[in-house]
């Protein structure tokens, strides 16, 4: 019978590329077998050749034919495939991930052509960590498993942008993406001291892809949300139309002064993946934080009066958007669904006479990466400078991280 070299395969004297008819029929009437034996505890594995079954471990050569039997211990505590040197000399572990060959019907390491006959996974429970690599399938489900954590950082956007897009061609493997959005930014405060609302944290996604070809993906990296600028004070006479009603000549005798509400701080940018036109993960940023009210104050008489001022809503974000207070009171908390809603910015407060709801923070709708703060209101021209809403990047807390989890090439 004559011996043929495998097509498609490198020319080499190593014996296991020989191949005949006979021995592939012996392979095809005990393919399930190994020449070897497991016995596992919690923490490790012993693994004994087997001399009776040695016409499956190995094509050719003196591992056919093993002049002893060899019996070695390994720990099951990390990934590693425990091989039998093509010689028959030994066992030993090693962290190179084997190939297999449908010539030879088994489990090869990829330059040393040793037998794979035992394939250790810890991620398994303790006592059920090590495999008979016997068939195609014996690492189907390793193969496929894509771990909460560890593997190799293989791509990550560290700087926030709203429009330069990072782009990463991926070759085929296993991936993990973390994505994180900004922070919203904090609402100002008035010049009375009160602080406006905290701005959310971002979105956090964590998604996982198997990639079977090279694949080119596009990345952004959402920053931190700027906060809303503070309200300022001014005194100043003035009055108002309407009930409660004040005549002018008291008023324009009374100390009066005003705060103006302050601004609603910015959303955090969004962190995205996109393939092609197509976006394919958005971590929203962090809602804005609503601004601090303000109030306008008069002294007729020893009698104080005052009416309060509002101040502006925060960008929408995750969580949704932050109100903004409608007296000295701190602006809304991070963005709840209830204070103004996924859909738009929040609304700023409203003053006790007149409804300065048009104060809102940028809607999230559009596509924006990133939403702008209101402005509070100039309270009537009075002097008072607005509190100005947040509308740029301020570092980031965000992240993007994409880990290739194990190598997967064939």
């Amino acid at each position: 019978m004559d011996v043929t070299r495998f097509p498609h395969e490198p020319l080499t004297d190593h014996p296991q590329f020989l191949w005949n008819e006979q021995e592939y029929v012996v392979r095809m009437l005990c393919q399930n077998a190994l020449g070897a034996g497991m016995d596992e505890d919690a923490s490790s594995v012993a693994v004994t050749t087997q001399a009776a079954l040695s016409l499956n471990t190995v094509a050719h050569g003196p591992a056919d034919f093993p002049q002893r039997v060899l019996r070695e211990a390994f720990s099951t505590g990390a990934t590693r495939w425990v091989y039998l040197a093509a010689d028959g000399g030994r066992l030993y572990a090693d962290t190179d991930r084997p190939e297999y060959s449908q010539y030879l019907h088994g489990w090869y390491h990829r330059t040393r052509g040793d037998r794979a006959l035992v394939f250790i996974d810890p991620d398994q429970p303790p006592g059920h960590r090590a495999m008979a690599m016997d068939s195609f399938n014996s690492m189907y489900e390793y193969e496929q498993r894509i771990p909460d954590t560890g593997g190799e950082l293989f791509w990550a956007i560290t700087a926030p942008s709203e429009h330069q897009w990072s782009t990463s061609t991926l070759p085929a493997g296993n991936y993990r993406f973390e994505l994180r959005g900004g922070n919203g930014g904090s609402g100002g405060g008035n010049q009375r001291g009160q602080p406006g609302g905290h701005g959310g944290q971002g979105q956090v996604i964590v998604w996982k892809l198997r990639i079977l070809s090279a694949t080119t993906l596009f990345g952004i990296l959402g920053g931190n949300g700027a906060n809303g600028g503070s309200g300022s004070r001014a005194s100043g006479n003035w009055f108002l139309v309407g009930p409660p009603f004040v005549p002018p000549a008291a008023a324009f005798n009374a100390r009066n002064w005003s705060i103006t509400g302050g601004g609603g701080g910015s959303s955090g940018g969004d962190t995205r993946l996109r393939f092609g036109s197509r976006i394919v993960l958005d971590a929203i940023g962090g809602a804005g934080g609503g601004g601090a009210g303000g109030d306008m104050h008069r002294d007729v008489g020893h009698i104080f009066l005052s009416h309060f001022a509002p101040g502006a809503g925060g960008g929408a974000g995750f969580g949704g958007a932050g109100a903004g207070s409608n007296n000295e009171a701190p602006g809304g908390r991070q963005g709840t669904l209830d204070l103004g809603g996924l859909g738009g910015g929040g609304a700023g407060g409203e003053n006790d006479i007149i409804d300065f709801g048009n104060f809102r923070g940028q809607s999230r709708e559009g596509g924006l990466i990133r939403r702008n703060g209101g402005t509070s209101t100039e309270l009537m021209t009075l002097g008072a400078s607005p509190g100005w809403g947040g509308s740029s990047f301020s570092g980031t807390s965000g992240f993007f991280r994409c880990y290739r989890t194990r190598d997967d090439t064939r």
